[in-house]
């Protein structure tokens, strides 16, 4: 959980996203040819493709959800999982990687309402869900990316495109509610078409197991966003940290002028590819002249990560800080979190944070005592999720997984259901 110290009416974090500069014609995917009913339509969203024209196996189709839709395409309750629209009536849905069709990939693709202008930087931002009880959402997956091109790039049948995308998560994403990624880049040519998926191969992906189900990775989709950005004015620049040795905490004020509009506040591991923390509705209007105080509980300790404010303005102008890079320390020598899921089928995981380079051992010991399964991953720092893939002689049953870095050990306990 994460606090702000200010405190803030609830009907004030009640989202609009509709900022008039976004390049993409349909971000919400609320334009709609013919209402879905059945899955793998998600041409029947105006103005998006699959890029491979097809609507059927062996074709890799993306999926079109919406709230007047029919069967399994109709929300909340979907084929893939319970899931709501973020804003309006629809979402998409598409596969990042498949465990039981090697090289398989899905991908929408748009053509944006005007060309890119190089050397002018822009704002990328999308929001993501995994869905709650959702059976094809068991796995989580890196390499989600955006990629602009010179015209329409296309796929023979579901295989990967291997394009270099300009903006990309290179982080383990899993998610149950929605959450909105950002980033920035400046193009070099004037790009007519963006394109979302994973486009690395399966031996450079990322993938691990975070709920029940099948072995694949499904993303939800929604508020697709292209807009020309620019940097806060200097007098908005004041985000900072505030000293503290238990959590990271970050201050700053709200101007009395130039801050109309919506203010989000975002942290990243890379620098790149930014999560949105905390999001104030027309902060400008109800928050003007006050100081803003933001507790991440989900940061750890000894890891360095970068914040910075994103301002969305009246006029769908989008202003962004300079990134600020802030952590806080403590005499231990890592953070680890919970060993999810738990139960475990075939894979389980751990979160483990750390500022330092070492060896993490991991030993599966049985109720008797006995070491069953041991496994060393070197840890060059970070805040990491490291899978551990279950041998098929480990049976079910209730085991704990003793961890060992820098001569310190924890335990954890973990069930195993086969």
């Amino acid at each position: 959980m994460n606090k702000w110290l200010l405190i803030i009416p609830c009907w004030l974090l009640i989202f609009t996203f509709s900022y008039s500069q976004n390049l993409i014609p349909n971000p919400g995917f609320e334009s709609v040819n013919t209402l879905p009913d059945t899955i793998g339509q998600l041409y029947r969203a105006t103005g998006w493709s699959n890029l491979n024209g097809g609507s059927d196996w062996p074709y890799a189709t993306p999926d079109y959800f919406h709230d007047n839709a029919t069967g399994g395409t109709k929300l909340p309750n979907t084929y893939f999982g319970e899931v709501s629209a973020l804003e309006g009536s629809a979402v998409a849905g598409f596969i990042t990687i498949n465990m039981f069709q090697p090289g398989f990939r899905e991908y929408l693709s748009i053509a944006l309402s005007a060309p890119l202008t190089p050397g002018i930087p822009y704002s990328v931002s999308f929001y993501l869900s995994n869905a709650v009880t959702n059976p094809y959402g068991a796995r989580g997956s890196n390499n989600i990316g955006a990629a602009f091109t010179m015209g329409q790039p296309s796929q023979n049948l579901r295989e990967v495109v291997p394009l270099n995308p300009q903006v990309e998560i290179t982080a383990l994403t899993h998610h149950t509610n929605w959450q909105q990624y950002s980033f920035t880049f400046t193009p070099t040519q004037p790009f007519t078409h963006m394109t979302i998926g994973n486009f690395r191969t399966d031996a450079a992906t990322t993938h691990q197991i975070f709920t029940g189900g099948y072995a694949l990775s499904y993303y939800f989709i929604d508020l697709v966003d292209v807009s020309p950005a620019s940097a806060l004015p200097t007098n908005l620049l004041n985000l900072a940290q505030v000293e503290s040795e238990e959590a990271v905490i970050l201050e700053w004020a709200i101007p009395f002028s130039g801050a109309e509009g919506d203010w989000m506040l975002e942290r990243s591991l890379d620098g790149k590819a930014f999560r949105t923390l905390s999001t104030y509705k027309d902060a400008g209007i109800l928050l003007a002249g006050q100081t803003i105080r933001f507790q991440d509980d989900d940061a750890r300790a000894n890891v360095d990560y970068h914040y910075r404010l994103r301002q969305v303005g009246t006029n769908g102008e989008v202003f962004f800080s300079e990134a600020l890079i802030a952590s806080f320390a403590n005499e231990t020598n890592y953070t680890a979190g919970l060993v999810f899921p738990n139960p475990a089928n075939e894979q389980f995981s751990l979160r483990f944070a750390t500022g330092e380079t070492g060896n993490l051992r991991m030993d599966l010991v049985d109720l008797t005592g006995k070491v069953i399964y041991t496994k060393e991953t070197e840890i060059f720092g970070g805040d990491l999720t490291i899978a551990y893939d279950l041998p098929e002689h480990i049976a079910s049953g209730i085991y704990h997984a003793a961890f060992t870095f820098k001569g310190e050990r924890f335990m954890k306990r973990v069930m195993i259901q086969k």
